[in-house]
């Protein structure tokens, strides 16, 4: 019997700032109202450091705003994003952090 053995290395990956991300962050997103008429008020809590894009995506996929984006410690961080200058309609709010990724929906009205 004849066996072939491969060697996988598991890396962690950069974002294209040069940033390592760690893989470790799973990041969790609170926001009021839903739906939303002027503004969204978002707290997030990260689990460690990790770079983070916060972008909300309208109901045909596009993303329509970038709402935080940047290197975050651990912790707790508290977020006000205006949108009413947005035509109303069904959102995601999309959360990269590190390797994680989570997305919730929000209805905005006028």
């Amino acid at each position: 019997t004849i066996y072939d053995f491969h060697t996988v290395d598991i890396v962690d990956c950069e974002d294209p700032h040069g940033r390592v991300a760690s893989g470790k962050a799973e990041p969790v997103l609170q926001f009021a109202p839903n739906p939303a008429k002027d503004r969204i008020f978002a707290d997030l809590q990260l689990p460690e450091e990790a770079f983070v894009t916060i972008t909300l995506i309208n109901s045909s996929g596009v993303a329509v705003r970038i709402l935080e984006e940047g290197v975050l410690n651990a912790g707790e961080f508290g977020f006000v994003w205006d949108v009413e200058p947005l035509p109303p309609g069904a959102y995601q709010i999309r959360v990269v952090a590190g390797r994680s990724v989570t997305s919730h929906q929000v209805i905005i009205i006028h």
